[in-house]
């Protein structure tokens, strides 16, 4: 805050920079006082208006966050040591003498009180909603004190199935497959708890002696991570911190491109992934199919963007190419094309993946079309599903009977424009990119939409996605 005001509170400055720093504290400070007081008054508004029924069902539903967090604490920390360690850590820390207790203590300590004050804060903002919502006479805050010791009791448990993994020697992966089991078993528990308990009773009566459990809960999961630290293999927790200290300096204020930075990291997560499972052997076109899919599965960090590009921007283009919307509706996929672009470019990675690495391009006997679809067929088929799946859902609005082929033009014209990244018109002539595909399909097929006639769009659509396949099999591939 200091550097964006123009100050560094680390240089020496005089008494006029100690007093414009004093300026910039207070007026921060006010500004955060009246933002939570309107963040207040807004909460209290919104629940005044649910009700008192509505108002129980938000806090039931804040008591099943919890085990949540608790659940999403332990599957990490089965995956990956809990204890993360910097270059600086790893070398003057972890491979020092000083006692791995002392560090993990530290460590869950310093996360135990951030979780204090969120909880305290959330919790607040919860019981002053709920008080205003069923016009009860009650403290809001008990519930910050509730949702305080929630919130550390959740993070603090969760950090003890990565500490007995670390603590355990010849950990096998049907140990963590049990402890698996267990963890969601622990949490469905808490999760069918906090759905059954009835929350007047619990605000009035039971609040004391849960608030208590907690605090039990977190102090206990502190004692035995510190204790189990004492330990764990170092060897292991400094190899599996290895890859949050490569990431440390790419942060969110990084000067680099977040695109970049993106990339990177998911190399970086992808050289250090073990391999989960293998297909059969394939020759020929069924070998690449085959690859492509092992891509997806092992880099699972697209499958998100994949569904979000099959479950809303592909049915809602086939919707705005239906005259759905008018021409407002076309801009708003325009946008969501040029935006939210990481769906179409996951169904097309593999394929541009093939093509950026020439030493194996060059020994793959297909042609530019012919490696295009099949190292995009699985990626393809996986949002077609999805976006008629979403068809059928809109059923009830759009006529199914053009809904479904358009949905699957889409589909495949969104994958061909986005292959247009690795092609070149001429050996020496410009390349072409995605976003310039994007505008001139919308451009192309937007007025034909406007027409109201569904059958003139799909054969539109037909022919831009054959002159999209003339390009892919004419064009010069491009690393």
């Amino acid at each position: 805050m200091m550097h964006l005001a123009g100050t560094d509170p680390a240089s020496e400055g005089g008494l006029g920079e100690r007093t414009y720093q004093l300026y910039i504290v207070a007026f921060v400070a006010v500004a955060l006082v009246l933002l939570w007081a309107a963040l207040l008054d807004a909460v209290a508004t919104v629940f005044a208006s649910m009700g008192a029924a509505g108002s129980y069902a938000v806090l039931s539903a804040a008591l099943v966050v919890l085990p949540i967090v608790f659940a999403v604490g332990s599957i990490n920390g089965l995956r990956t040591a809990p204890l993360k360690f910097s270059h600086p850590d790893i070398t003057y820390l972890a491979a020092g003498a000083l006692r791995m207790r002392a560090i993990a203590l530290v460590d869950i300590a310093v996360r135990a009180v951030l979780m204090l004050v969120l909880g305290a804060l959330l919790g607040y903002l919860l019981g002053a909603g709920v008080s205003s919502g069923t016009q009860a006479a009650f403290d809001p805050l008990a519930v910050a004190a509730l949702g305080s010791l929630g919130a550390a009791a959740a993070v603090s448990a969760g950090r003890l199935a990565g500490a007995i993994r670390l603590a355990v020697p010849r950990w096998r992966l049907r140990h963590s497959v049990g402890a698996a089991v267990i963890v969601f078993a622990i949490a469905a528990a808490c999760v069918f708890f906090g759905m059954i308990v009835n929350p007047s009773s619990m605000l009035s009566d039971a609040l004391p002696l849960i608030a208590a459990a907690f605090g039990v809960v977190a102090l206990a999961g502190i004692a035995v991570f510190a204790a189990l630290a004492e330990r764990f293999d170092r060897v292991l927790v400094i190899e599996e911190s290895a890859l949050f200290a490569d990431l440390q300096p790419f942060g969110a204020f990084s000067p680099l491109d977040q695109t970049v930075i993106q990339q990177y990291r998911r190399r970086k997560k992808l050289a250090a992934r073990r391999r989960l499972f293998s297909l059969s052997q394939g020759t020929g076109r069924r070998a690449l199919v085959a690859r492509a899919c092992l891509s997806a599965a092992r880099q699972y960090e697209g499958l998100p963007s994949l569904f979000v590009q099959g479950a809303l921007i592909v049915p809602f283009g086939a919707c705005a190419l239906l005259g759905l919307g008018g021409p407002i509706a076309l801009l708003f996929w325009l946008q969501a094309l040029l935006l939210f672009s990481q769906g179409a470019r996951e169904q097309t990675r593999a394929f541009r993946d093939d093509v950026r690495n020439r030493l194996v391009r060059d020994r793959l006997p297909f042609d530019t079309l012919e490696l295009f679809a099949f190292d995009t067929l699985p990626a393809f088929v996986f949002v077609a599903v999805l976006s008629l799946g979403a068809s059928v859902a809109l059923s009830a609005f759009v006529p199914l009977v053009w809904m479904i082929p358009l949905c699957l033009l889409v589909n495949a014209l969104g994958a061909l424009v986005c292959a247009l990244d690795a092609i070149r018109f001429s050996p020496k002539g410009k390349r072409a990119s995605y976003e310039m595909g994007a505008l001139l399909l919308v451009a192309a097929l937007g007025p034909i939409s406007l027409a109201g006639a569904p059958l003139l769009t799909v054969a539109a659509s037909l022919v831009v996605g054959a002159l999209l396949v003339s390009i892919l099999r004419r064009g010069i591939e491009c690393a």
